[in-house]
C-alpha cells in the first residue's frame, strides 16, 4: 500500500482512493463489513492528524488477530472507534474475531 500511496503523489483524500480496494482485500473476509468505515476513519486520521501511513497496516494486523502493542500502538480514540464499529458489525463477523478485538479493547481500558 505504501508503494501505491507514494506513486499517487497528492496527499489529499484522492490519494487514498487507489488503495481502498487493496486495504479491503487485505482484511480477513470476516471483517469485510466494517472495511469502508474503518478505511474512512484511518485516512482522515492520516490526513487531518498527521498520523503515519503505517496506521493502515496496524489495523490490518489487529483484524488478523496479530496485534503487537509495541510495534503497532493504537491511540485511545482508535480503540473507541473500533469498539463502535465492532458493535455495529458484530452480527456479520466471525465471533472469534469479535472476541479477540473486544479483548484488546478491554485490555486498553476502552470499554
Amino acid at each position: 500500500m505504501t508503494k501505491i500511496l507514494k506513486s499517487n503523489g497528492d496527499y489529499g483524500p484522492e490519494r487514498f482512493n487507489a488503495i481502498e480496494p487493496t486495504f479491503t482485500r487485505s482484511l480477513p473476509a470476516r471483517a469485510a463489513g466494517l472495511a469502508a468505515e474503518l478505511f474512512t476513519y484511518i485516512t482522515v486520521e492520516i490526513i487531518d492528524s498527521s498520523r503515519p501511513e503505517s496506521l493502515l497496516g496496524d489495523f490490518i494486523d489487529l483484524l488478523w488477530q496479530d496485534y503487537d502493542e509495541k510495534a503497532d500502538p493504537l491511540e485511545p480514540r482508535d480503540w473507541d472507534v473500533l469498539k463502535d464499529l465492532i458493535d455495529e458489525n458484530a452480527h456479520e463477523m466471525d465471533m472469534d474475531l469479535v472476541q479477540y478485538v473486544m479483548e484488546q479493547i478491554v485490555a486498553h481500558d476502552r470499554l
